[in-house]
């Protein structure tokens, strides 16, 4: 008998974070899982940590860094499970995570993910309580460096789920894919959680938040310290905005809050001129991928279930 959910981790020189996450997940009230690691060339014994102290999971090792993207989807090929909760290293996750996770989807076939309530290390300060996207097209995580306040307590729809340690349904991945990509691997890092989320509410399935799965996140990106971001991560943040963008906005919508986009935009073109040149090549990067972006747009608007009502709640 399969595992119910597969819990899939990437690691690139995790090594200082994997004892405190595997053992979260060892703890966990539901057992019917299955560990995925997918190492991405660390150079700190991360695979061999994993083999060594946890011999029932799962691990794959790659030769070189391919990204987050290609390599969940690589653990997610490999799965053999009606869930998949890809889970960064830095998560820390209560006992009962899972369980709630789980339980909420299972409620209703419409709903192929869950987006837990994540804290920030201590607790207190929210990391996030799902994932949201403004008119202007920049994604935000809910309640991101608010104190809980019980403001995010009650359970309801949302735009989608940060990639940090969601759960999505399987049935859902094969139905949203791109070719044989869950995660669209152009993205290789940053926002591709936005791009799967918006693709999956344009193919009809919503996304439920679970104030009741609570995870500690020891945020490594954080929306307010760019300056702390690598210069790849930077260029990949500023090629995926406008990926995510081309992808997936519907033409009325995006025509609606277009002033609101384009000063925005300026916005963003002023501080790469003036204080981060080196993104500039994410714009040419961006440029580069164009035409597959626009090919996978083709396949998603042809089975778009979903009017533009309905998807003009979410840009707030």
């Amino acid at each position: 008998m399969h595992p119910k959910v597969s819990v899939n981790i990437v690691t690139w020189n995790s090594i200082k974070q994997l004892s405190s996450c595997l053992e979260a997940i060892h703890r966990q009230t539901f057992q019917d899982f299955q560990v995925i690691v997918v190492d991405n060339a660390s150079h700190d014994g991360s695979p061999e940590f994993v083999e060594q102290c946890y011999p029932n999971a799962v691990v794959i090792r790659n030769t070189k860094n391919q990204g987050f993207c290609r390599a969940h989807n690589q653990a997610i090929r490999l799965a053999d499970t009606d869930f998949i909760m890809p889970l960064n290293p830095d998560v820390i996750m209560t006992p009962t995570y899972i369980q709630n996770m789980f339980s909420t989807l299972l409620e209703s076939k419409a709903v192929g993910i869950a987006a837990g309530k994540l804290y920030l290390p201590g607790g207190g300060i929210l990391d996030g309580a799902g994932l949201a996207v403004s008119k202007v097209r920049r994604q935000y995580l809910r309640g991101h460096l608010q104190r809980d306040d019980g403001k995010f307590n009650a359970r309801e729809y949302v735009f989608g789920a940060d990639g940090a340690a969601p759960l999505y349904r399987m049935e859902m991945l094969e139905d949203i894919k791109l070719g044989d990509e869950y995660f669209d691997e152009d993205f290789f890092a940053h926002k591709e959680d936005l791009d799967l989320s918006w693709r999956a509410q344009l193919l009809g399935w919503k996304c439920v938040y679970v104030p009741t799965a609570v995870a500690y996140h020891d945020r490594s990106f954080k929306p307010s310290s760019r300056k702390q971001m690598s210069r790849e991560i930077k260029l990949h943040a500023i090629k995926n905005r406008y990926l995510a963008i081309v992808k997936n906005d519907l033409p009325v919508l995006f025509l609606r809050h277009l002033p609101y986009i384009l000063w925005y935009d300026l916005k963003i073109l002023g501080y790469l001129v003036l204080f981060e040149r080196s993104s500039l090549l994410g714009i040419v990067e961006f440029i580069r991928i164009l035409p597959r972006a626009l090919r996978k747009r083709k396949l998603v608007m042809e089975r778009r279930r979903v009017s533009s009502n309905y998807m003009i709640q979410w840009f707030r």
